[in-house]
């Protein structure tokens, strides 16, 4: 699956839609009929425009977990990219923030960056590293950089107020130093789990 941020030539959105789906192949290569699309509107320009987040992903892949879904006789539920959901993580933690970030997930070989603000997703990008690897919060830093230096050129997005590492502190204090040296935006990292609270079944 992905996210394109994209300028479609209509206001109306039932072209909006159609246009929106007859590009989705270019950016996940697939037959039309093997994906499934949907669309966030940003805005409309002052040319007729309409800014909009493109989601695609293969179709096997949501019927893979409707199924699974179903099976468990689940009724009521929601399918999420994974930048997305960082996106509804980080404002449930944070309801009364109101600006722009860079949210940072990191898995052992895996990581995912999300520019967004308190109403809008706006880019991502992801991609391997491992941190047994020397330097490895290096390339993140580098990786950091591409992201914001290509959402800034694609979309009329400004530049973010902080960057947020999602995790422990104990795992990421040496990332969360080269950061601050390297990138001139405030940087945090934040232990979700801390932050939330579930209410028993």
């Amino acid at each position: 699956a992905t996210c394109r941020y994209l300028k479609i030539p209509s206001k109306i959105p039932s072209e909006v839609e159609q246009m929106a789906s007859l590009q989705a192949p270019s950016y996940l290569p697939s037959q039309a009929n093997e994906l499934i699309t949907a669309y966030q509107p940003i805005l409309v320009d002052k040319d007729g425009y309409t800014h909009i987040n493109l989601f695609i992903a293969h179709r096997d892949v949501i019927e893979d977990y409707t199924r699974i879904f179903q099976k468990l006789n689940v009724k009521n539920y929601s399918l999420f990219l994974s930048s997305v959901g960082l996106l509804n993580l980080y404002y449930t933690v944070h309801p009364q923030i109101k600006s722009s970030a860079i949210l940072i997930e990191i898995d052992a070989d895996q990581v995912e960056i999300a520019i967004v603000d308190k109403d809008n997703f706006f880019f991502s990008r992801s991609f391997k590293v491992s941190q047994y690897l020397p330097g490895w919060e290096n390339v993140i830093v580098g990786e950091i950089n591409k992201t914001r230096n290509a959402c800034l050129k694609e979309t009329f997005y400004k530049d973010p107020g902080k960057i947020v590492i999602f995790g422990s502190p104990d795992n990421f204090q040496s990332l969360l130093e080269i950061v601050k040296k390297e990138i001139i935006i405030p940087v945090e990292i934040l232990p979700y789990w801390q932050r939330l609270s579930f209410s028993q079944a």
